[in-house]
């Protein structure tokens, strides 16, 4: 392949890449969305997109590195500098995903750890109300028949 077709091979298979990243920044949205407004539905449904998307781009990238694996040391230098700009907003969108990703984890550890309070403080009302319960029949350890 020549040149000019190594390079759009490239920039094609890149910008692809960029909208599955796109999607996924979007999708980053309505999973926090649904976290805030503890929507376990909406957000089974996102994390089920967002598994898709990633399955895509894994094999999007696995296609992307063997084909840069054929070319040249100097065909991949070429390539490298003509993509540079579309790799930096893959980069940018890369980052934006992941600080989502931990706001939305930092977000899901915080209900944990509240859920986890309130079980904790409903077990320590159960073993108080124990103490208020009427008290079972003691039966006569002698029996009245005797």
């Amino acid at each position: 392949m020549n040149q000019l077709g190594n390079s759009e091979s490239a920039i094609k298979m890149l910008e692809e890449e960029k909208k599955i990243y796109e999607f996924l920044l979007g999708r980053m949205a309505l999973q926090e969305q649904a976290i805030d407004s503890d929507n376990e539905k909406a957000l089974m449904e996102v994390l089920d997109e967002k598994e898709h998307a990633l399955e895509n781009l894994r094999e999007k990238n696995q296609s992307l590195l063997q084909w840069s694996s054929e070319l040249s040391g100097a065909e991949r230098g070429e390539m490298e500098e003509k993509t540079r700009a579309l790799r930096t907003e893959i980069e940018n969108t890369l980052h934006q995903i992941i600080e989502l990703e931990e706001l939305c984890e930092k977000k899901l550890q915080s209900k944990s750890s509240r859920m986890g309070q309130k079980l904790t403080g409903l077990k320590k009302g159960k073993v108080l109300l124990k103490g208020y319960n009427t008290p079972t029949r003691i039966k006569p350890k002698i029996s009245k028949n005797v």
